[in-house]
């Protein structure tokens, strides 16, 4: 078994000499930037999560490549000396960023996350982190919660799991005497069962996140770079003349092509890519590799080599480690930029700390001049800071903390009482507003029915564009107005809270007919549903209160571009023209309206924070104390009790 190439240069980071290939470099670097940019916000690259498989399929590429030649030369496999290299590789940059994640929580982090943060970290440093977000059911496509800033580990984990087995698998299947032929039909065969598997386990409809994180159903990148690396040196065994290059550049432009195509218009939501489109990607990135190894200059090989691109490549680790929680720290909110101001911003931090850990920390270590030189007192440090983390990961954390701002005293002008019933009917905002406010009704004596309903607008059917993508409404959603009536009926409420957000500002797709937000079409279709809607809470004489919708401001998720339309802040105050048209048309004075806005957004955008108290968790959804906080502000605009 031979591994030949013309370049002059070689690395050694497997403990044996194997050609360098520049390109290889620049694809790191393609496939890291692409992530950055996808969770930067990019939606040209809505695909940029595929930059992941990228590095999956490199990662089996090279491991099994360096694996094989290793035995070729001494006829075994040093297993652990293969592992501590894997060790001395990539813990020491691990271990700063959980440094930096230990500051993050203790600066940043709610006191609630902390114990989460904690266990991630530990799954993180083990290298379990993508089984320990599927068995504490941590979505990754979650439109609402905030994420882990380590929840992009995921992968780290599985390329770890595979260094782990793949030597034993790869020994074992030698010793057997299996030869490259068979060896890489096996490898082909098991990542096609790896297709198959994450097809089965995927339910359209469902939140995937099992088949995304599972090292199971996502080992097909890995093990489609090693049947490229066995393939390639059972080709190269057959014939002592090396194969002409230009049948592998035509595969890897058109594999180049396919990938730029994914990169670009790809969501990570698309149902058929767990029918074989991460396989699709897997292949064509394969192709991209063995174009980029051939010795001659070819268009794949070149378009990768450049110095600036080779040099990103050589960080991408630290880049890939720091680039989210850099993401997660440095929010719109926090430094006051967004759009391309922020995405410099947060480009040129993470590179700032990626280039210092490669070269202090990374590089050092790894070329073992940890062991004398003007650098080891620095190395030391780390090494001792690393220490620190370990005490973040054991040992509780525990951080001074305010007392909540208890809900604002409620004092009520005048003589007239409050309402004794209040009914609180909308969405999945109106039905967590509703659980504060239920604390404050109990404090009055009032009662309060909250009859808020999830992800139910004002719909009857058809599909709300949502993050990009059109969903279905809600079956439960589609009989409201019934819903309504029962209430009334049950209930005799004196005041209705009439709370709508996300759920009617959103596009609708309806019998065919695009209805968008802010067109004629869409403002005749939600006035005259909310007319139906009016017309019934006050059928038994009760008034109705329509309460302005709130501004939103999702958090950053990981994987996740932002792309919902529905936090642009012009669309809530669309919606809030409606209703004071509407209001106003009907000229009824059991019909008003009350702009929340006015205390919760008093600056007309969005804001997470009154007298010190956290309104939404998420950006949307209230938590209870902002709830009884508004309720305080609120029932004094209420109709008086008859």
């Amino acid at each position: 078994m031979t591994f030949s190439s013309s370049s002059p240069r070689s690395v050694k980071p497997s403990g044996v000499s194997i050609p360098y290939q520049p390109g290889l470099d620049g694809l790191r670097a393609v496939a890291v930037l692409v992530v950055m940019a996808y969770h930067g916000g990019v939606t040209g690259l809505r695909g940029g999560f595929l930059g992941v498989d990228i590095f999956f399929v490199l990662s089996g590429y090279l491991i099994t490549t360096l694996l094989l030649v290793e035995y070729s030369r001494t006829q075994t496999i040093a297993l652990i000396a293969f592992w501590a290299r894997r060790a001395r590789r990539l813990l020491p940059a691990l271990g700063v960023v959980l440094i930096g994640i230990l500051i993050y929580a203790i600066l940043v982090a709610k006191p609630d996350r902390l114990d989460s943060i904690r266990d991630d970290a530990l799954s993180s440093l083990t290298y379990v982190a993508n089984w320990r977000f599927v068995f504490s059911n941590q979505s990754y496509f979650s439109q609402f919660s905030v994420p882990s800033p380590l929840r992009h580990m995921w992968s780290l984990a599985i390329e770890e799991q595979f260094y782990f087995i793949w030597p034993l698998v790869i020994l074992l299947l030698l010793k057997l005497r299996v030869r490259l032929a068979p060896m890489t039909m096996i490898f082909g065969a098991a990542a096609v069962a790896s297709t198959v598997l994450m097809a089965i386990l995927f339910s359209s409809g469902s939140d995937p996140s099992r088949v995304y994180y599972g090292t199971d159903t996502r080992a097909q990148a890995l093990l489609i770079g090693a049947t490229l690396a066995t393939g390639l040196l059972y080709l190269r065994q057959r014939s002592e003349k090396r194969a002409p290059s230009a049948p592998w550049v035509r595969l890897g432009l058109l594999g180049a092509v396919v990938v730029t195509l994914m990169l670009v218009f790809v969501r990570d939501t698309a149902s058929w890519m767990y029918y074989g489109g991460y396989l699709l990607v897997a292949l064509a990135t394969a192709a991209v590799i063995a174009a980029a190894i051939q010795p001659r200059r070819n268009a794949i090989k070149s378009s990768l080599s450049p110095v600036w691109l080779r040099q990103i490549g050589k960080i991408s680790y630290g880049l890939y480690l720091w680039h989210w929680p850099v993401f997660l720290t440095l929010t719109s909110e926090r430094i006051g930029e967004s759009g391309v101001v922020l995405l410099v911003i947060r480009f040129a931090v993470t590179f700032a700390i990626a280039t210092t850990s490669f070269y202090v920390v990374e590089l050092p270590i790894r070329q073992q001049h940890w062991r004398k030189g003007p650098r080891k007192a620095v190395l030391v440090t780390a090494m001792a800071a690393g220490a620190l983390a370990g005490l973040f990961i054991f040992l509780p954390i525990v951080r001074p903390t305010s007392t909540p701002n208890k809900a604002v005293a409620i004092e009520l002008t005048g003589t007239s009482p409050p309402p004794a019933r209040i009914l609180v009917v909308g969405d999945s905002v109106a039905q967590t507003v509703g659980q504060g406010f239920e604390r404050g009704a109990n404090d009055l004596g009032v009662d309060l029915f909250n009859r808020g309903q999830l992800a139910c607008g004002l719909a009857e059917g058809g599909q709300l564009s949502r993050g990009g993508r059109w969903v279905d409404v809600e079956p439960t959603c589609t009989n409201w107005k019934n819903d309504w009536a029962s209430y009334v009926k049950k209930l005799k409420p004196e005041v209705s809270l009439v709370l709508f957000d996300v759920f009617v500002i959103s596009d609708l797709r309806l019998n065919d007919r695009d209805l968008a937000f802010g067109k004629p079409a869409s403002d005749k279709y939600l006035t005259e549903q909310l007319s139906k809607g009016v017309d019934i809470l006050r059928s038994d004489g009760g008034s109705v209160v329509l309460l302005t919708a709130p501004y939103n401001n999702r958090p950053e998720r990981l994987g996740q571009p932002i792309e919902w339309t529905e936090d642009d802040p012009a669309r809530v105050d669309h919606w809030n023209k409606l209703l004071r048209d509407y209001a106003k048309g009907l000229n009824d004075p059991q019909v008003t309206v009350v702009d929340i806005n006015e205390y919760l957004s008093p600056k007309g955008k969005y804001t997470n924070s009154v007298s010190g108290t956290e309104l939404r968790y998420d950006g949307v959804h209230f938590n209870p104390d902002a709830g009884e906080m508004l309720f305080g502000w609120l029932i004094p605009k209420l109709p008086a009790s008859a």
